[in-house]
This record gives structure tokens, sequence and C-alpha cells, in this order.
């Protein structure tokens, strides 16, 4: 059988159905044990002035102002990055939508801050400024560069997989959040 050595899947739910097997329980141990075991590192187990100099980067490009990093935005994202984990690295956004919010997942390898901004701000290839529209996913793109958004937290929750070894989910929130309907984004 053909083997996928890495898979990352940007701000989407993503079904793999190449007849890989779940995780397996023991006799005694529910889903949420099982993950929150799997869980290798901590949520600031990366460098977050790297993650904030991603960002910067992107918004120079467009001309807007950068962001600060808040440690409120990022022991929030933490919180959901350890709920998406416990349960099986989930990609689901938050239903209340406080801050604006971007999802990043990857298996079999561990992305860079760089790594992570740089597959949302990628997605300018998508985005059609003069009549603000998108030929595929561009969201993720329009949050990072958003020029009302001011502050950014971020944080990852890293486990294991059983076929490819291992798995993290990347949770940033940004505040004022950005990508209202009829807006462009600066």
């Amino acid at each position: 059988m053909n083997r996928i050595k890495a898979m990352v899947v940007v701000g989407a739910i993503a079904t793999l159905t190449t007849g890989l097997a779940a995780p397996k329980l023991s006799a005694n141990e529910t889903p949420l044990q099982l993950a929150q075991s799997s869980l290798a590192q901590s949520n600031n187990d990366f460098d977050t002035q790297e993650m904030l100099d991603a960002h910067n980067e992107w918004r120079s490009k467009v001309g807007v102002s950068n962001l600060t990093w808040s440690s409120e935005l990022a022991t929030y994202a933490s919180e959901w990055a350890n709920d998406l984990a416990a349960r099986d690295f989930t990609m689901e956004h938050r239903s209340e939508g406080r801050y604006g919010e971007n999802l990043y997942w990857g298996a079999g390898q561990s992305a860079t801050p760089t790594d992570v901004v740089n597959a949302w701000g990628n997605e300018v290839n998508d985005y059609n400024y003069s009549d603000n529209s998108c030929s595929g996913v561009c969201g993720h793109y329009t949050q990072v560069v958003w020029s009302d958004t001011t502050e950014v937290g971020c944080a990852v929750a890293r486990g294991t997989h059983p076929d490819y070894g291992t798995q993290e989910i990347w949770v940033c929130n940004y505040n004022p959040p950005g990508n209202y309907v009829g807006q462009k984004p600066y």
C-alpha cells in the first residue's frame, strides 16, 4: 500500500479515504484519554517572534501595519488547539466567533511558524482584490492581511498519528477579527 509521507490541510476539514485505521484504544481507554496522552509538546513550543514576523511579512506586502503579539489571544488559541487535539485533531472553528481564527493541520512532519503562515498567505493566488473575490480558498490570507486587525496570538498542539508518526494543529486568533462580507481586507 502506498503511504503518504506528509499531509497538510489548511483551514478545512479533510476526509482521508485511503483505508487508514483509527488509533487502537486499550480496554479501559476513552478516545479523549488517547488523544490527551498523544500530546507530545506544549502549545508554546515554537518561536512566537517567527510567527509574528511571518504575519507581518505578508502584511508589509500590501502596506498594512504590523500586528503585535497578544498573550491573551495565544492562551485563547492554546485552549482551542488542546480541545481540537483531544477530539482527534478535528479541524473545526470555534462557534462563537469572538476573534478571527485560522487553522492549520499537518501530519508526517513538523511545520515552522513560517510554514504555517505561508500556507495561509499563499492563498493570495486565489484572491482577486479588484472585485474582492476568491477563486478557491483565500479567507486565511485575507485574515492575515486584514487592515483593522492589530493583534495575533497562536498555539500548536502536537501528538502522534498511527500512520504518519506525528501530527499537529495550529490555531491563530486575531483581534479585531476580519473577513467581513462585502469589505476588502485593506
